[in-house]
């Protein structure tokens, strides 16, 4: 399950870089106004995202048991989800809804799979260092919003520099993920000797 942890600390640290710098992306781009209507559903799109990260790779486990023909099934309850949920949620609130709709979906789909690969298998992808791949990301989203300057260029770039030293430094030096810290200590020892 170290893929599910890793999928979730690349994942996380994009979602970061981009929604901490998201109203500086708005500010300098053509018709910023326009598109900043969409933010919050980015932001539902991203939770959507990394939610089905956290969930590794069940429909791949699944398929390579002899209950593969339960993927179908899932599928099949996904697609009857999709519907209801967008028909429910898009005509009150929009784009919002419709990634709200996706968000309930992918959840309930996962949870599904989850659910039975427990239930079969007593395999679960979820970890403690899960919820510190969160934590850190949530605290250094927080301190990212004390500040913001005039000039938007210079935000982002400040911005981006702070998340990549504060996420990827607190996900290093805890040792969330033993195959990055790995991947850095090999990349340190080839470049620096």
């Amino acid at each position: 399950w170290e893929v599910g942890i890793n999928q979730l600390v690349a994942g996380t640290g994009m979602f970061l870089l981009i929604w901490t710098n998201i109203d500086s992306f708005y500010a300098i781009i053509a018709k910023g106004e326009f598109f900043a209507a969409g933010k919050w559903a980015f932001f539902i799109l991203g939770l959507t995202k990394l939610t089905d990260m956290a969930f590794s790779c069940n429909s791949e486990v699944i398929a390579y048991s002899k209950h593969f023909r339960m993927n179908l099934y899932f599928q099949l309850v996904m697609l009857v989800l999709v519907t209801s949920t967008n028909a429910l949620l898009i005509p009150p609130y929009g784009l919002e809804g419709a990634a709200l709709a996706s968000l309930i979906t992918y959840l309930a789909f996962n949870l599904l799979k989850f659910g039975f690969l427990y239930q079969r298998f007593r395999l679960s992808p979820f970890q403690w260092r899960m919820m510190l791949v969160i934590t850190i990301a949530a605290g250094v989203g927080f301190l990212t919003t004390l500040w913001s300057l005039e000039n938007k260029w210079l935000d982002i770039a400040l911005r981006s520099v702070l998340v990549a030293t504060l996420y990827g430094g607190t996900v290093l030096v805890s040792g969330i993920s033993t195959q990055l810290n790995d991947l850095v200590a090999k990349s340190r020892k080839r470049f620096l000797g």
